[in-house]
């Protein structure tokens, strides 16, 4: 029975991480908390034209304006965000032919922008006015949970509704940021077969710098707003998103934006400030981003990383939409602005 099948395996899944030791015993959520999410497991699901169908729920008609895949329905996942039904549908669909001969090109991450070697610089959208809202909303439910907070009393209905809004606010940047960067890696994929990227440590990188108490750390305010911009760059998402639509090709980061392109030299003295590169040794100068582009591109594939080049490669293709159902049950196509289809 499917519908048992998509009922029982959150469950399941959560037994089996448990006794593995990779989390905690499941235990009953509580008062207020419903399920958020529910697999389609095959057999309780299936796409006819614009309609999908959901086994003990009906059929439910998707309002899209974007062209649905040319192929196979094989699961997908429905997920409640702020009140509101998304319908992620993963589909099986033929890899399309390709020439042999592929371009490569090397991508530099950095904060708030990527670069490749190319030259092409894409920088986020700014995120200001979400950013403003979510810590407004914040201190609205500071303001209305008050003392009750240490006394452990309950959420009243006043704080519900603030955090209402705040999850609003926070789908709302996030959606603002998944859109950058699926529409970013998709013009990448569109132009490059092969891309080489820097293997970054990102968890790493954004860890706490407070210490504890008997070894407290240094800079912590200014290490604290320095993860805060990297994880808003959201460079492991760009990341996910370019890896299922072209390949990926990780090399070592260490001394890519202090290495001039040209002769090689390594200085930390090179790299004059975040945007500028002049060579202590031959007088290169160049975007520092571009100039690590270029690096990270020869470290790819052993050559000198001139703007380019070409690699024979496979390429793997997938597909995925993702939907969006109201509360009125009427689906409408999200894959535009929020996914890549």
């Amino acid at each position: 029975m499917p519908i048992v099948r998509q009922s029982l395996k959150p469950i399941e899944t959560a037994y089996r991480q448990f006794f593995k030791g990779g989390g905690g015993l499941p235990r009953f959520h509580a008062k207020y908390v419903r399920p958020d999410s529910f697999p389609l497991c095959t057999g309780a699901f299936r796409m006819r034209g614009r309609y999908l169908y959901i086994a003990k729920v009906g059929e439910v008609l998707l309002l899209g304006h974007n062209p649905y895949p040319n192929g196979v329905a094989k699961s997908g996942t429905v997920k409640r965000e702020c009140g509101k039904w998304y319908a992620y549908i993963t589909y099986e669909v033929e890899q399309s032919e390709v020439s042999k001969v592929q371009i490569e090109v090397g991508l530099d991450r950095n904060v708030g922008q990527v670069t490749l070697s190319d030259g092409t610089v894409y920088r986020m959208q700014d995120t200001t006015k979400y950013e403003r809202r979510v810590r407004r909303y914040q201190r609205m439910m500071a303001r209305r949970q008050g003392p009750n907070r240490k006394k452990g009393i309950k959420a009243s209905n006043r704080w519900r509704r603030a955090q209402s809004l705040h999850q609003k606010a926070q789908a709302t940047l996030r959606h603002v940021r998944q859109n950058w960067c699926h529409g970013v890696s998709r013009e990448v994929a569109d132009k490059y077969s092969l891309v080489h990227l820097e293997k970054l440590n990102n968890r790493g990188m954004t860890r706490s710098a407070k210490g504890t108490k008997d070894n407290p750390g240094t800079k912590v305010r200014a290490k604290t707003g320095l993860n805060r911009v990297i994880l808003a760059s959201c460079w492991g998402k760009f990341h996910q998103c370019l890896d299922y639509k072209t390949n990926t090709n990780y090399v070592d980061p260490a001394y890519t934006s202090q290495t001039c392109n040209k002769c090689r030299h390594v200085d930390k003295k090179n790299r004059k400030t975040q945007s500028v590169f002049i060579c202590t040794d031959c007088g290169h100068r160049d975007n520092a981003d571009v100039n690590a582009g270029l690096n990270i591109l020869a470290s790819g594939n052993g050559a000198a990383g001139r703007r380019g080049g070409e690699v024979t490669w496979p390429v793997k293709r997938l597909g995925g939409v993702m939907y969006i159902i109201p509360q009125s049950t009427v689906l409408t196509d999200f894959s535009r602005t929020h996914a890549d289809g």
